[in-house]
């Protein structure tokens, strides 16, 4: 293993992973952003854009 991808690897020791992205919604939608959009970035993967305002 490359020192550089050892050392990513150990920076991301203990973190959480991301909320799903219903429950990012609906938390932005009880902080009261009412117009929310959200957007698959990459057809078929997890990665979304969120839009909210």
């Amino acid at each position: 293993m490359s020192n550089y991808l050892s050392r990513i690897l150990r920076s991301t020791t203990g973190c959480h992973g991301l909320t799903s992205i219903d429950a990012l919604t609906t938390e932005l939608a009880e902080a009261a952003f009412p117009n929310i959009r959200r957007e698959r970035l990459i057809p078929g993967d997890t990665v979304w854009g969120i839009e909210a305002q």
